[in-house]
């Protein structure tokens, strides 16, 4: 037997999804948009296993072995890093998280403060992700 040690990328670059067993999330989830967009203009075509709406889908695929997918990835700290594991996509995509409000209700201090916990939430998220990404 030759060397049968897995290859460990630290980061991902497009080129590297080629024919690789792929979970897709549908289209329209952005910014999923633009990473299709992204594969397309580099020719770069995943071997699609699976195409699925929800994110929790995804990471659960992925936590299972099916495949490899790319998504946001607040999400993965729900899982084991046994299981899921996290790393740099190149190039990067910008995800960006909305707030939406309706104009209907008025604006009150229980808003800017629910507004202002997501903000301290996200900021601690991306911490622990930056922690995994360096594990």
């Amino acid at each position: 037997g030759g060397d049968q040690s897995a290859k460990v990328l630290l980061q991902i670059e497009v080129s590297a999804l080629k024919d690789v067993p792929f979970i897709a999330l549908a289209q329209e989830v952005t910014p999923i948009v633009a990473t299709a967009k992204l594969l397309q203009r580099e020719k770069v075509e995943p071997l699609t296993v699976v195409e699925t709406q929800r994110t929790h889908t995804v990471y659960s695929l992925v936590a299972d072995g099916i495949g490899v997918s790319l998504v946001e990835p607040l999400t993965a700290l729900a899982y084991p890093q046994e299981k899921v594991v996290i790393r740099p996509f190149l190039p990067a995509v910008e995800i960006t998280y909305d707030v939406i409000l309706s104009p209907a209700r008025p604006h009150t201090a229980v808003t800017d403060t629910v507004l202002k916990v997501a903000q301290a939430l996200c900021v601690e998220f991306a911490r622990e992700i930056n922690q995994r990404l360096r594990s």
